[in-house]
C-alpha cells in the first residue's frame, strides 16, 4: 500500500482506494485497492476496484459523486460515483487522465471514451484531483506535471479544458510535485497542498494559501517561505475525502529511504495510512496557517475493538497505529494489531450443526458459524441473538459457552466467543447475508472449507459431542 486515492463519502459509507500491487510486496504494477468504513476508524477490505489494462497501470487520483448525472453515466435513477485516475504506460511512460464509474461504489466500469485528457509519451501528467468549482460552476481538476500544477474545467465531468498553471514560488521547497489537492476554507481562502520529492528535504507535504478565480490558483502575496503540513519524515501523498462537509485529509505514512525496507510483511501488512485529520485555517501573526485536528476525535471513539492514548491513535486499513504529534512537529508512530470482538452461534438440530457460507468480503466462499461483532453496551449473549436475527432472520435460544477462540488473521486479531444455540419453536432460516447453508452431522464437519478461525471451533465441537 502507498498513496491513498479516491477518498469519498458515498452511499452512506466512507470509501478509500489506495495504490496497491496484490502480487508483490514492493512497488510494482499499480492497482486501486479498496476499503470501506462507517466511522473512519474501522475498515473493511473489499475486492480490488481497478486493474491495469492495455493503456497502463492505475496511478493515483480522486473520486466525485455525480448527483445530477451531468456525466450521463448514471442509470435507473441511481447516483453515480466517478473515479478519476492516471493511466501510466510502463514502456512509453505516457500518462493520461481516465475515468471509471460505479453505481454501487464497489464494481467499476472504465469509460469507453478514455482518456478524457490525453497525454504524450515520456511526459509526466498524473494524480488528478477533481472538485466542485464554487467560483464559476461546474468542476475543476488539478494534477501535476512534476514542475507545476495544471488546472482544467468541465461542465459534465467528461470534456475538459485547460484553464491555468501554478508554478512553485521561488521561496517554496523545490523538487518534483506530486498528488496536489485544493480546498476552500470558511475564511474565504483556498489552500493548495502538494507532496514534494525534494533533493534537499526528501519527501514532504507543503501548502499554500491564496485565491482561486475558478480557473487558476494565485498564492498570497504575503507568502515568504515553506509551509509544511507535517514536520515529520513520513507524511506524504495526502488527499481529501470528497462529498463531506468537513475537509478531512488522509495520507500515506511512507518514507522511501527507510519505510520500504521495514519487514512488516512478517506481521501481515506492508504500508500504512495516517489517522484522518480535519483541516482548517486560522490567522497567526497576521498570516493564514493550517490547523489540523484528528477526526473523528479519538477521545470520543468508544468502539470496543479500539484503544487510544491521550494523544490520539491511527487506524490503517489493517492495523492500529498509535500516532503522536510531538512538540517539535514530528509524527511518532507505533504499530499494533487491531482486535475484533465477535460472537458465533453453534446452532444444533439434534446431532446436526448449522454451517453457513460467507457471502461477502475477502473470505467469501468459506464456511463459518454465523455471528458477528459485539456492539457497544451488548453482552455476548445479546449480540449473538441480534446477529442471528440480522443474518438468518431466525430466533434462537442461547445455551452455554462452547469455547473462546483467539486467532491472528493477517490484518487483525479475532477474539470470538462461541455459544451453543437452538432455533426457537416455529422459527426458520432465511439467508440474508450468506450464499449457502448446510446442516452437518459430526462426521461431515470436515467436508467443507472453514474459515481459519472456525477450525478451532470444529475441534471444540468434536470434543464435546
Amino acid at each position: 500500500m502507498n498513496d491513498p486515492n479516491g477518498a469519498v463519502f458515498f452511499d452512506g459509507r466512507f470509501h478509500l482506494f489506495y495504490q496497491h500491487d496484490p502480487d508483490c510486496l514492493y512497488w510494482n504494477r499499480m492497482h486501486w485497492g479498496h476499503a470501506v468504513s462507517d466511522d473512519l476508524v474501522n475498515w473493511e477490505h473489499l475486492p480490488i476496484a481497478l486493474y491495469p489494462d492495455e493503456t497502463g497501470d492505475i496511478y493515483s487520483g480522486s473520486c466525485i459523486v455525480d448527483y445530477d448525472n451531468v456525466s450521463g453515466l448514471g442509470e435507473d435513477g441511481k447516483t453515480v460515483l466517478i473515479a478519476f485516475y492516471t493511466s501510466h504506460h510502463m514502456e512509453t511512460k505516457r500518462e493520461q487522465q481516465c475515468i471509471a464509474y460505479s453505481l454501487d461504489g464497489i464494481t467499476f466500469t472504465k469509460y469507453e471514451g478514455n482518456p478524457v485528457i490525453p497525454g504524450r509519451e515520456h511526459t509526466p501528467s498524473r494524480d488528478p484531483f477533481v472538485f466542485v468549482n464554487r467560483e464559476k460552476g461546474g468542476y475543476s481538476m488539478c494534477f501535476t506535471t512534476e514542475d507545476k500544477v495544471v488546472f482544467y474545467h468541465s461542465a459534465d465531468l467528461i470534456h475538459w479544458d485547460k484553464t491555468g498553471d501554478f508554478y512553485l514560488p521561488e521561496k517554496a521547497i523545490q523538487g518534483v510535485i506530486e498528488c496536489p489537492f485544493m480546498f476552500y476554507d470558511v475564511t474565504g481562502k483556498y489552500v493548495l497542498t502538494v507532496s514534494m520529492d525534494s533533493p534537499e528535504r526528501g519527501r514532504v507535504m507543503q501548502y499554500f494559501t491564496g485565491f482561486f478565480d475558478g480557473e487558476r490558483f494565485i498564492v498570497d502575496e504575503s507568502y515568504d517561505g515553506p509551509l509544511l503540513v507535517d514536520n515529520g519524515p513520513d507524511l506524504y501523498a495526502g488527499t481529501l475525502f470528497g462529498n463531506c462537509s468537513e475537509n478531512i485529509m488522509i495520507a500515506w505514512l511512507g518514507n522511501f529511504s527507510d519505510g520500504a525496507k521495514i519487514p512488516t510483511e512478517k506481521e501481515g501488512f506492508k504500508g500504512v495510512l495516517c489517522y484522518p485529520r480535519r483541516l482548517s485555517l486560522s490567522v497567526q501573526d497576521g498570516k493564514y496557517k493550517l490547523v489540523q485536528q484528528f477526526y473523528p476525535d479519538p477521545g470520543k471513539c468508544t468502539r470496543k475493538d479500539i484503544s487510544y492514548n491521550n494523544n490520539g491513535s491511527s487506524i490503517l486499513t489493517d492495523h492500529i497505529v498509535r500516532e503522536e504529534i510531538t512538540a517539535d512537529g514530528q509524527t511518532r508512530t507505533e504499530f499494533y494489531m487491531r482486535t475484533k470482538h465477535v460472537v458465533a452461534a453453534i446452532i444444533r438440530d439434534g446431532n446436526r450443526i448449522l454451517s453457513t457460507m460467507r457471502g461477502h468480503g475477502e473470505y467469501r466462499g468459506f464456511w463459518e458459524f454465523p455471528g458477528g461483532k459485539i456492539e457497544e453496551g451488548e453482552t455476548p449473549e445479546e449480540a449473538v441473538v441480534r446477529e442471528i436475527k440480522e443474518e438468518l432472520n431466525a430466533d434462537i435460544e442461547v445455551g452455554n459457552l462452547l469455547t473462546e477462540v483467539e486467532f491472528d488473521y493477517p490484518d487483525f486479531h479475532l477474539s470470538m466467543s462461541c455459544f451453543w444455540a437452538v432455533l426457537k419453536e416455529g422459527s426458520s432460516i432465511t439467508l440474508l447475508e450468506h450464499d449457502a447453508a448446510k446442516w452437518l452431522a459430526p462426521e461431515e464437519l470436515d467436508s467443507v472449507g472453514w474459515l481459519p478461525a472456525d477450525e478451532d471451533v470444529i475441534k471444540a465441537i468434536k470434543a464435546s459431542l
